[in-house]
């Protein structure tokens, strides 16, 4: 089944015109119809053309003498007033008539104003990078210094470990000596077979024996 376009569509599209489009968000674009279908308008305003979605268009209010003769009256008034500002040597610049040297200026201002803030953003980078390989430098000191740490108690357990056998091998030497042996076993560990000497085994019984 063909699609039938809104009468106004159809109207539309047979002729070019300059009418009022009030759209549903209450905003009001006046401008000439330059091309229209059932999806979207293509308006052409002051500072070019707009393509308008018909879904949020309310309604189309179409030329009357009246608008005509205002709009005529308001352009020959932009056309007048252009005129006046170019003997005057003003320009046109941000929606307001300026002379070359209110231009400069403020183009300069502009430009200052982008250099400053560009600067504050490096400035900004460098510290936060600064930071950042600080705190990088930080944790890769306390790291080395958990290392040296754990090395040092390492090494100090090792040390105090090498001690307590020698201690043990030494006094287990003296007590063999002392009791006619040569100073080690017979399983030269300092020990006889079962961990003690004949004297330490007497020296038991007699302990529990009281």
């Amino acid at each position: 089944m063909r699609r039938l376009l809104p009468i106004f569509v159809l109207l539309a599209s047979s002729i070019l015109r300059a009418d009022t489009l009030v759209l549903k968000n209450g905003k009001v674009l006046e401008g000439e119809v330059l091309k229209q279908d059932e999806h979207a308008i293509e308006l052409k305003v002051e500072y070019g053309s707009l393509l308008i979605p018909m879904n949020i268009i309310s309604k189309i209010e179409e030329d009357t003498p009246e608008k005509i003769a205002q709009r005529e009256e308001k352009t020959e008034a932009i056309k007048e007033l252009a005129e006046k500002m170019k003997v005057e040597g003003k320009v046109q610049y941000k929606g307001k008539w300026v002379t070359e040297e209110e231009k400069k200026t403020d183009e300069a201002k502009v430009a200052a104003d982008k250099k400053k803030r560009d600067e504050q953003r490096a400035i900004a980078k460098k510290k936060a990078d600064d930071e950042a390989a600080k705190k990088k430098q930080e944790v890769a000191k306390r790291k080395e210094e958990q290392i040296r740490k754990q090395q040092a108690e390492f090494a100090r357990n090792n040390e105090e470990d090498l001690r307590a056998r020698h201690a043990r091998n030494q006094d287990t030497y003296d007590r063999n000596s002392r009791n006619g042996g040569n100073g080690y076993n017979n399983n030269n560990n300092g020990y006889n077979n079962n961990g003690y000497n004949n004297n330490n085994i007497n020296q038991m019984i007699r302990n529990n024996l009281r």
